[in-house]
């Protein structure tokens, strides 16, 4: 039985919300129960307007409830008035493929933010009306505390929607906003060490420099570099051959970090593929050796000499690892269980730990709330 906030009697959850630059994760756990597993969902975080009287029309009938004509990882969720798509839907939206709003720094506090936290809420609890408590972060470079008042002002109200055309109600709050890599640093890094994160997205890298769990501000640097650049480099790759690799990049990508078979597409084979996927990755190695050095090397001393620790994080980490270890001492080099989702795993370790340590965090001025 789920502990319920007493006075709107919602059932109420913690969770760890990761908007990201290529996927969005929410992690979550019941407030009755720490000792439950925390779920993990993740879709791309891409948003697109549609129309769903057109998915509709897939129903055998007229009035075949939309949840019914819905494929799995397909999601439609109608907020004033609009019907937004994602998942696997994006690609039957009015735009084409949707964005993902990066490099526009308000998707951080911006209806595309509540749009992805919302979908991968309802699609994670059943219930049909609840509160969440959740903890979330700004890439390094947005990290100032105007920009974490924005957040918190633009995700926390009471939401009334459809999601796959189902009525939804959702109580958010935010308890805390952090800095990218800090949910790492909470989750994987210990209470002691001199430690670094190196947080990899699509678009994104955020170093953190850490004396045990306190964050050094004033080393911790980011930038947009991420993923992203071998996918593009990978579509440019197959249009100087005259083949479209755009939709199938990220999978030829996941299965190069895999160590798994690359398939030929169209005219190039498996092998070209995964040559120009090495390329890549060192030449974004170049790169990014560039940029950790001008943070982390002091003269004189090996790069990242200093430290005890160098975790990984994020997608790009399973690329990169190698490179890394090229140039800071490979014993020290880690990356983190579940890389891909430790900073959503991270944000819900803090959501849960501001209610152990201050309850009233959660606690709303009521009066002053609008339903959104």
């Amino acid at each position: 039985m789920y502990v319920r906030d007493a006075r709107t009697r919602m059932p109420i959850f913690y969770g760890g919300f990761d908007p990201g630059s290529g996927n969005a994760t929410l992690s979550v756990v019941p407030s009755d129960g720490i000792e439950h597993e925390i779920n993990v969902h993740t879709i791309p975080s891409i948003v697109s307007e549609g129309d769903v009287s057109q998915i509709l029309k897939r129903g055998i009938t007229p009035d075949t409830p939309l949840a019914q004509v819905l494929h799995e990882k397909e999601y439609v969720l109608n907020l004033h008035d609009v019907d937004y798509y994602l998942g696997d839907l994006i690609k039957e939206g009015r735009k084409g493929r949707g964005t993902s709003a990066i490099g526009d720094q308000n998707r951080y506090w911006s209806d595309h933010s509540r749009i992805l936290l919302l979908t991968l809420a309802a699609s994670m609890i059943p219930e049909r009306s609840f509160e969440l408590r959740i903890v979330t972060a700004l890439p390094v470079s947005l990290y100032t505390n105007e920009n974490r008042k924005k957040v918190k002002s633009a995700l926390e109200n009471v939401y009334r929607f459809l999601f796959n055309g189902v009525q939804r109600e959702v109580l958010v709050k935010v308890g805390y906003v952090g800095a990218e890599g800090q949910g790492v640093l909470v989750h994987c890094g210990d209470d002691s060490s001199e430690q670094v994160i190196f947080d990899i997205g699509e678009r994104t890298f955020d170093l953190v420099v850490a004396e045990g769990q306190r964050m050094i501000l004033s080393r911790c640097k980011g930038d947009e570099f991420g993923v992203g650049q071998l996918f593009d480099d990978l579509v440019a790759f197959g249009k100087a051959r005259k083949v479209n690799l755009e939709r199938k990049a990220h999978g030829l990508l996941r299965a190069y970090a895999n160590n798994q078979v690359i398939p030929a597409v169209s005219s190039i084979s498996g092998e070209d593929i995964a040559q120009e996927i090495s390329d890549s990755i060192k030449r974004a190695g170049r790169t990014l050796k560039n940029f950790i050095s001008q943070n982390l090397a002091d003269d004189g001393e090996e790069m990242a000499a200093q430290f005890d620790r160098v975790y990984l994080a994020g997608g790009g980490a399973y690329y990169f690892e190698e490179t890394i270890r090229e140039f800071i001492d490979p014993h020290k080099v880690k990356v983190v269980e579940h890389a891909e989702v430790a900073s959503a795993l991270g944000y819900t370790d803090i959501a849960v730990s501001l209610h152990e340590k201050k309850a009233d965090i959660w606690e709303l001025a009521y009066h002053g709330i609008e339903t959104r």
